[in-house]
């Protein structure tokens, strides 16, 4: 169902509420909110924009154009061929994996593009794959693979880890989790509202266990030097070029910290060299 005449009268909502309701009723939407006093833009993904303005959280506003916002339609980010593939599907399959693994073999740079408000690929996969992480969590690998950047943030400030956790961790596989911190997202940055990813995990002992696994992160063991843990944790690490938020990778990092710390990351890098490739192409 994707007509506006099947949509309840949303003026005079609160902003979260109109969302939920316009999200099930049209699955097949793109939805960016922003803050209050701007626009809600749904995009219809043919020829339809609908556009919700908002104030003191609540919808005051709702016009539709007959036409895409010429800032999507020209944006690289929204006009490519990933962006479709990612965004228009209700459903994460195999055989999207396979479209997706094949498409960032033939432009791979694709996979580096962000968003001021969208954040990357990253943010697109972890708020479309509820119920669907034994798909995801390859997509990660594979975007990884590709050279995509897991520390962008979006107009929130959020991480792909914050947008996860935001969801609705008990919704999420572990794998999606683990991936994120195997192929290096920082769960140290704070978004926005000065939180970090995990103040999100509500109820979960699991899923907290796991995430103290991991403790501060690898980025934070480089940075204060902590040899013994920087060990423990690149035991299960993917992607050693990943770019922090300060666009240095860990093995610049670590060169500029420690010389223990380059040499251990630099044969960590050798020995699992055709490991990582092989796993983050399966």
């Amino acid at each position: 169902m994707s007509s506006k005449d099947s949509w309840p009268e949303l003026v005079g909502k609160p902003v979260d509420d109109a969302v939920d309701i316009i999200i099930k009723e049209n699955p097949n939407l793109n939805i960016t909110k922003f803050k209050d006093g701007s626009p809600i833009e749904l995009d219809f993904i043919m020829d339809r924009i609908v556009v919700l303005y908002g104030e003191d959280g609540k919808i005051v506003k709702r016009e539709q154009k007959n036409e895409k916002l010429m800032s999507l339609k020209d944006d690289p980010f929204y006009n490519n061929r990933l962006y479709k593939l990612l965004s228009n599907r209700i459903i994460y399959s195999n055989e999207l994996l396979q479209q997706l693994n094949s498409l960032l073999h033939q432009e791979p740079n694709l996979a580096t593009f962000s968003h001021p408000k969208e954040g990357s690929y990253f943010h697109i996969i972890c708020r479309n794959s509820n119920g669907q992480e034994n798909i995801a969590f390859r997509m990660i690998y594979a975007l990884s693979n590709a050279g995509a950047n897991p520390n962008l943030t979006n107009a929130k400030g959020n991480t792909p880890l914050h947008e996860v956790l935001i969801r609705g961790s008990v919704n999420h596989g572990f794998n999606l989790i683990q991936a994120l911190f195997r192929v290096g997202v920082d769960p140290g940055i704070v978004n926005h509202e000065g939180k970090t990813a995990n103040t999100y995990i509500k109820n979960n002992p699991q899923l907290t266990t796991l995430y103290k696994g991991y403790g501060e992160g690898i980025w934070a063991a480089i940075e204060s030097s902590n040899i013994q843990e920087t060990e423990r944790l690149i035991k299960g690490f993917i992607k050693v070029n990943c770019k922090h938020n300060s666009n240095k990778s860990l093995l610049a990092k670590a060169h500029d910290l420690s010389y223990p710390l380059l040499s251990m990351i630099s044969l960590h890098c050798i020995i699992t060299r055709q490991e990582r490739k092989d796993f983050c192409s399966s």
